[in-house]
């Protein structure tokens, strides 16, 4: 498995930028905002031998503390597969790092990483996804602005999990609340045709378990993985940071916490499932 890794990490690295696809599924013109897509498939993959580690982020650009603080946090969690967000890459404000790949090489792991708000010369704003496990697809999606705070987007990553691979979005919903609904909305479009298939949603959503957006992607149908959870806040005093998961993946979680740290404003949620598929035998 280290040596795949090795190998993905160099094929990553190769690779600058590959088509996005757009909201209804149509080609687009290759997207220098996204980094990198590739295409292949998980027939023969090495299987996982624990239970899925996951977990969601929003690292807030590592300003509350170093990119080094977030990536012990991340290391003490081990998870095979880690969604951020407020990821910056290339900003004179942390230094002109790419804070994904940094925290990728650091952990032994992948990285994809979407640009939401891109400032030339002053680096791109975004979302990350980061694995242990191999990337067959990335793909980067702008969500309505419906008079956003600023630019959104869904970020999605098909990672194989054994033979199969699993969609994995990662994604930070905005503070105003007309967008926020119309991004989950849309958030809850993308994810639709993946449930049954197995397919993860996480990310900072900016709103709480009852709001009309989060009911939304509930209603993908989704589920809260993190439901039990619902009095342990993630940031300021509520729970807005969320893992949810079709049947396949949420009918085998266990083990959900939010991790107390200071790193940043946000705390980490980290979660385990066991799929319900041929990844375990």
């Amino acid at each position: 498995m280290g040596r795949y890794n090795q190998t993905m990490r160099r094929i990553l690295a190769a690779l600058s930028v590959a088509g996005a696809i757009v909201l209804l599924g149509c080609s687009a013109p290759a997207d220098p905002l996204l980094t990198p897509s590739i295409t292949g498939g998980c027939e023969g993959g090495a299987r996982l031998l624990r239970p899925l580690r996951f977990v969601t982020y929003n690292i807030k650009s590592g300003l509350n503390s170093s990119l080094e603080e977030i990536g012990d946090v991340l290391a003490d969690l081990d998870a095979d597969i880690v969604a951020l967000q407020e990821v910056d890459r290339d900003a004179a404000r942390t230094d002109h790092r790419d804070q994904a790949q940094d925290l990728a090489d650091r952990l032994g792991m992948d990285s994809a990483y979407a640009a939401a708000v891109t400032r030339p010369p002053n680096g791109d704003f975004g979302v990350a996804i980061l694995s242990r496990l191999p990337f067959v697809g990335v793909e980067r999606f702008d969500l309505p602005s419906a008079g956003s705070f600023e630019p959104r987007v869904a970020l999605a990553a098909d990672v194989c999990v054994g033979d199969s691979p699993v969609r994995v979005f990662a994604t930070h919903s905005d503070l105003n609340p007309f967008a926020r609904v119309a991004q989950q909305r849309a958030l809850s479009a993308l994810a639709r045709p993946y449930v049954g298939r197995g397919v993860l949603v996480a990310g900072d959503l900016n709103d709480t378990s009852d709001a009309t957006g989060v009911r939304a992607l509930l209603n993908t149908p989704l589920v809260d993985v993190g439901a039990a959870l619902d009095d342990d806040a993630t940031c300021d005093g509520r729970r807005i940071d969320f893992v949810l998961a079709d049947d396949m993946v949420a009918d085998g979680a266990a083990d959900m916490r939010v991790i107390d740290t200071d790193a940043s404003d946000h705390f980490p949620v980290v979660t385990e499932a066991m799929l319900h598929d041929t990844t375990m035998r």
